[in-house]
């Protein structure tokens, strides 16, 4: 995770590190704490962009083009949205999001950056494991199943350590040496956890992840059998403990199986989600152009509550145009991914499809840690082109 500087630049740049720390710290192991979590953003803006100003300037990226594009949907959405008040907090908290996003994307300008970042999200969320931990023992955790540790949503939590998995499988792939122990290590410990937790969610990303990372990193036709031979081993092992072990079966198999009882008997959903759907389903017809207004679903819906469906939240919010918006972040970025090295493919394939299957369950427009992932990765395509087109990218 050493990350190093010329000697010219070396204490703008480390200043920027610190920050940058202290800020993923903040998001992915204290999310809980307050002053934290509003301090970290601003230190990290107020650093970030004095390097920028006093140093190389502001470089606009396709994040920063896009992200502004889309708060400025967001805010416009004030002047017709059922809850003005509603709309404007949304507002307020995407705009900081794209603000803090893009100076990060601008910062991760060389795939040493990319890894030192990559890495510290791994580290942050290994401290947020052993949070849980001291704070809710193992015992515990398999004895009972919560929707909330620390104060957190249980769901939030497991689906950052699946994106960690996924960034640990990277790193290990293209490393050499003792640190691949750590990686290895490191995906046990998320694997577990996630399992222990008990999200549907996060655990079939997890699986779809592994083996989707799987066929596509392998080299030829013979490894890429291989490697859907050893899935689906590990697959039947996993199903077979889920089911027969009594901890593991009230933790999250009678979950997985009630899923699979809906999913055969043509139910996708369970009914709770299913309803919040098919309310935003309704209220997108009422006004399928421009939506209700950014945030208002909760309000305009009468349940008090988020529609589990970034999909449905966008069509329901800001229409047909919202979700057009938001989605074509993800058509241009997997676009660029064809001009890549072949050894990038696999991570930023996979990546972005956890990510989309992660938004079947939740909403993401408003979600920093996502936002923290598009930045990386935009900035991270950005420095291969750099360096393999040098002079058509500046």
């Amino acid at each position: 995770m050493k990350l190093k500087l010329n000697n010219k630049s070396s204490f703008s740049e480390k200043t920027s590190f610190v920050v940058i720390i202290i800020l993923m710290l903040a998001i992915f192991a204290f999310p809980g704490d307050t002053i934290l979590m509003l301090l970290s953003p601003l230190l990290f803006i107020l650093v970030l962009l004095i390097q920028k100003l006093l140093g190389s300037g502001i470089n606009l990226n396709f994040y920063v083009i896009w992200g502004f594009l889309f708060a400025l949907l967001c805010l416009s959405s004030v002047f017709w949205a059922q809850s003005t008040e509603l709309a404007l907090q949304d507002s307020i908290k995407v705009i900081q999001i794209i603000i803090i996003c893009s100076l990060l994307s601008m910062w991760v300008d060389n795939e040493q950056k990319v890894f030192a970042v990559l890495n510290v999200i791994i580290v942050s969320n290994l401290i947020m494991l052993l949070r849980i931990l001291m704070d809710y023992p193992f015992w515990e955790m398999v004895a009972n199943k919560r929707a909330h540790i620390l104060g957190l949503q249980v769901n939030t939590i497991s689906m950052k350590f699946t994106l960690s998995t996924i960034l640990c499988l990277f790193l290990f792939s293209i490393k050499k040496g003792k640190v691949k122990i750590f990686y290895i290590i490191s995906i046990l410990l998320f694997l577990t956890s996630i399992l222990f937790l008990g999200s549907r969610r996060s655990f079939v990303i997890g699986l779809i992840s592994l083996f989707v990372y799987g066929v596509l990193n392998s080299k030829n036709l013979r490894k890429t059998f291989s490697t859907l031979g050893i899935a689906s081993i590990v697959s039947f092992i996993l199903s077979y403990l889920i089911i027969n072990v009594p901890e593991l079966y009230g933790i999250i198999g009678y979950r997985l199986e009630q899923s699979v009882t809906n999913f055969l008997n043509g139910q996708s959903l369970d009914s709770t989600r299913e309803s919040l759907v098919e309310i935003g389903i309704n209220l997108f017809k009422e006004k399928p152009i421009l939506g209700w207004g950014t945030g208002n679903y909760s309000f305009v819906s009468g349940t008090g509550l988020y529609s589990h469906n970034n999909f449905i939240e966008l069509l329901s919010s800001l229409g047909i145009i919202g979700l057009i918006m938001f989605y074509i972040f993800y058509i241009i970025f997997i676009y660029n991914i064809f001009k890549l090295p072949k050894y990038i493919k696999p991570f930023m394939y996979t990546l972005t499809i956890s990510l989309l299957l992660s938004d079947l369950a939740a909403p993401s427009y408003s979600v920093l840690y996502i936002h923290v992932f598009f930045a990386i990765l935009v900035g991270y395509q950005l420095s291969l082109k750099r360096k393999m087109w040098p002079r058509e990218i500046k």
